[in-house]
């Protein structure tokens, strides 16, 4: 089941792909190096110290960049009204996958199925980074 979290990291490469196309360098910088990181993280499934902090790292930036994007690209407008509403479920749901799963052993921390709750977290923390992109 490992591969399946390896697989999903991927997903991060489509984020890469479109904000370099869209001319968002940095944004494309950061998913990029998530995506390495994440796949390098979880083919060693997670016994690697030093891969877990460097995929620490990769995930703050990713977040702290698309948090910056969102009030730069002035998230509240009406004219972002959908996308936005559609980014920042997803960043809640994967907030839950990942906060309210830690807390409760749950979703991503399940014993049996939390590597199918973790990849579902790598879609809807690329569909949310999709959102921001697609600010205007």
């Amino acid at each position: 089941m490992v591969l399946l979290t390896v697989i999903s990291s991927t997903v991060f490469g489509t984020n890469a792909l479109a904000a370099y196309w869209a001319q968002d360098l940095r944004h494309s910088m950061v998913s990029g190096f998530l995506m390495v990181s994440s796949m390098c993280h979880h083919y060693n499934s997670c016994n690697n110290y030093v891969l877990t902090q460097i995929d620490k790292i990769a995930l703050y930036a990713y977040i702290a960049y698309g948090l910056f994007q969102m009030w730069k690209k002035q998230f509240w407008a009406m004219r972002n009204l959908f996308m936005s509403i559609v980014g920042i479920i997803s960043a809640g749901i994967t907030w839950t996958l990942y906060v309210y799963g830690y807390y409760t052993q749950s979703f991503c921390f399940h014993p049996e199925f939390g590597y199918w709750y973790h990849a579902l977290m790598h879609g809807f923390s690329s569909l949310s980074h999709h959102c921001i992109l697609l600010l205007h």
